[in-house]
């Protein structure tokens, strides 16, 4: 972030990399006039969508951002690193520009790569890219490359929903996840079993963890321990005139999560547990996430190559409409 377009005023001149890491890992709310200036005027439509708001020390440059259609990145003139890209590849920058269009739906993403009518296209969905694999066609035009992310793939359950507080309950249902078949039939094959908020990519990975395995006469046990019994005998278990009917939440244009939710709906019926699946638009699924209006969720998230920070994810502080503990676990002990 270069100091003439962000910090004109100089504002955060008397803080040193060491005074703002210990105001990050500080409990206590900060209060300053020049961070609270700074942070109001980082905040303003120049600093997010205008030109001469938007600099940085790369190879480009913000064009032409039309919302929802293309966002046009523009080569530098005389950008400092291609003196070096000889010595260091990754500052090679040669496209004069680099134009991003979002495409919703997966599928219209897909055959746009088909007509030839993108260069790039990342997070394909499994089967679309193992057949275009295999088509000589698309491998004379395209090259197709895996390679290991930060990102991780999860279904939630809401803690505080009145089915789910019994953590009996909550592990029953972990028994209903084939992890093994589901990277392999609906992952294609392209991932990994993490049992731990913590990726196995990481050094301090607990590497004696094992992942929770399909044991549907398991969770049937869990379940009775717990009170969950069918008692008026429709195949649904129930407690207090209760039945176990959950709400599993997914984003409509995420085919991955819909046939895993069909997976876990028939394992389901084996235990007396209905799932029933509700494929929601983008917007709407996360804003019943805020709401905690769901029994049950999948999402994905992507992390930096940095320490984790649990707290964001996990602690109580962190159970708000935008924060990210949305299973409301209830942890409250520092997570640093």
């Amino acid at each position: 972030m270069p100091e003439y377009v962000y910090d004109t005023e100089g504002l955060l001149k008397k803080y040193s990399v060491a005074d703002m890491a210990k105001m990050l890992t500080n409990s206590a709310v900060v209060t300053d006039a020049d961070l609270d200036k700074f942070a109001e005027t980082l905040q303003t439509p120049k600093f997010s969508r205008e030109k001469t708001g938007i600099i940085g020390c790369g190879a480009y440059a913000l064009g032409d951002w039309t919302a929802g259609e293309s966002l046009v990145l523009t080569k530098k003139a005389n950008w400092w690193g291609d003196k070096l890209a000889a010595q260091v590849p990754t500052l090679t920058a040669y496209p004069e520009q680099l134009i991003y269009k979002p495409v919703k739906d997966a599928s219209a993403a897909v055959s746009l790569v088909k007509n030839g009518e993108i260069d790039a296209m990342t997070i394909i969905p499994p089967k679309d890219f193992a057949e275009m694999k295999k088509d000589d066609k698309m491998t004379a035009q395209y090259n197709f490359v895996t390679v290991p992310i930060l990102s991780n793939v999860i279904v939630g359950l809401n803690c505080k929903s009145p089915k789910l507080t019994d953590k009996r309950v909550r592990r029953a249902l972990a028994h209903l996840f084939d992890v093994t078949t589901i990277i392999k039939t609906v992952g294609g094959g392209y991932g990994t079993p993490c049992p731990s908020p913590i990726l196995p990519q990481r050094t301090y990975f607990d590497k004696e963890l094992t992942i929770i395995p399909l044991d549907t006469a398991k969770a049937r046990a869990l379940l009775a321990e717990a009170g969950w019994k069918d008692t008026n005998k429709d195949g649904t278990v129930d407690k207090n005139k209760i039945e176990m009917r959950l709400r599993y939440v997914f984003a409509s244009a995420n085919e991955s999560a819909k046939n895993m939710g069909l997976m876990v709906q028939e394992l389901g019926k084996k235990i007396g547990v209905s799932v029933e699946l509700m494929p929601l638009e983008t917007k709407i699924m996360f804003d019943n996430l805020k709401k905690r209006d769901f029994d049950m969720f999948v999402n994905s998230s992507t992390f930096l190559p940095t320490l984790d920070d649990p707290s964001e994810l996990w602690s109580s502080k962190s159970n708000t409409p935008d924060g990210g503990n949305r299973c409301q676990f209830e942890i409250n002990k520092p997570m640093r």
